[in-house]
C-alpha cells in the first residue's frame, strides 16, 4: 500500500511538472528576451564610449572598431585551431582596449611630434587607468584583465606588470597583435603610415619578443584572407 501509495504521488508530481512545463518556458523565454535587450543596450553603449575615445585623438579616428573587427577574425581563426576563446568577451575587450586614454591629456594624445619620455610615460599609464574603471563591473573581470594587460609583451618586456608568454591573457595577446598592426598602418600625427607589408614583415621580426609566434602565425593566415577577399569585391 505504502509503495503503491508512492508510486501515485510521484506520477501526480510528474504530472504536474508538465502541466506547469509551458509557463516556465514562457518565462524562460520572457527572461532571455529582456536578457538580450540589456545586452544588445549595453553593447551600444560601449560601442559609443569607444567612439568617444577616438574623437579624444583625431589621428586615432575609426582605430577602436577596426581592432575589434579584426581582433574577432583572429579569434575565430584560432578558435578553428583548437583555442577556446570567448568571442563575446574578445568583441568587448578590444572595443575597450584604449578606454584609460580617458585619463590622459588631450595635450598630449593631439600633439603633432613623437612623446616626450615624461608623456610617454602618461601614455603607459591608460592600461591601468582602463582596468580601474571597469573593476567595479566584477561581472566583466576576464575584459578588464584583458584591458590591463594588452601591453604586455610575450618576453617579459611590456607594460604595466611584465608579465611573460602564457601569464598574458590571450585576449590581450590578440589586442596586442591587431592594435599594433592598426597603429602601423594607419597615420600619425608623427608619422605616415607604413604598407601592410611592411606591417606584417615588423611583426613577424617581433614574434617571439613582443608577440606570442603562434598567434602572429594565424594573424598573418587572417590578414591574407582579407586581402584576398578585397581583390574579389
Amino acid at each position: 500500500m505504502h509503495f503503491c501509495l508512492t508510486s501515485v504521488c510521484g506520477l501526480a508530481f510528474i504530472i504536474a511538472l508538465i502541466a506547469a512545463f509551458p509557463a516556465v518556458v514562457r518565462q524562460r523565454n520572457i527572461f532571455i528576451k529582456k536578457y538580450d535587450s540589456v545586452r544588445t543596450h549595453y553593447i551600444n553603449i560601449i560601442m559609443a564610449l569607444a567612439s568617444a575615445i577616438d574623437a579624444k585623438d583625431p589621428s586615432t579616428f575609426g582605430h577602436t572598431e577596426r581592432v575589434m573587427e579584426l581582433s574577432v577574425r583572429l579569434g575565430l581563426e584560432l578558435n578553428r585551431r583548437g583555442y577556446k576563446i570567448g568571442l563575446d568577451s574578445l568583441k568587448l575587450a578590444s572595443l575597450l582596449h584604449d578606454i584609460g586614454k580617458i585619463g590622459v591629456s588631450e595635450g598630449i594624445l593631439r600633439k603633432p611630434g613623437p612623446p616626450t619620455f615624461e608623456e610617454w610615460k602618461e601614455i603607459k599609464k591608460h592600461p591601468s587607468i582602463g582596468a580601474n574603471i571597469l573593476e567595479p563591473l566584477y561581472e566583466l573581470k576576464e575584459i578588464t584583465d584583458a584591458v590591463r594587460h594588452h601591453q604586455e609583451h610575450y618576453d617579459g618586456l611590456g607594460y604595466p606588470k611584465g608579465l611573460k608568454a602564457r601569464d598574458i591573457p590571450l585576449l590581450s595577446m590578440i589586442i596586442m597583435i591587431v592594435d599594433a598592426y592598426d597603429a602601423m598602418t594607419s597615420d600619425r600625427s608623427y608619422r605616415p603610415r607604413r604598407s601592410q607589408d611592411e606591417a606584417i614583415k615588423e611583426i613577424k621580426t617581433n614574434a617571439g619578443t613582443q608577440f606570442d609566434p603562434e598567434l602572429v602565425e594565424a594573424f598573418i593566415l587572417v590578414v591574407n584572407q582579407m586581402k584576398r577577399e578585397r581583390r574579389k569585391t
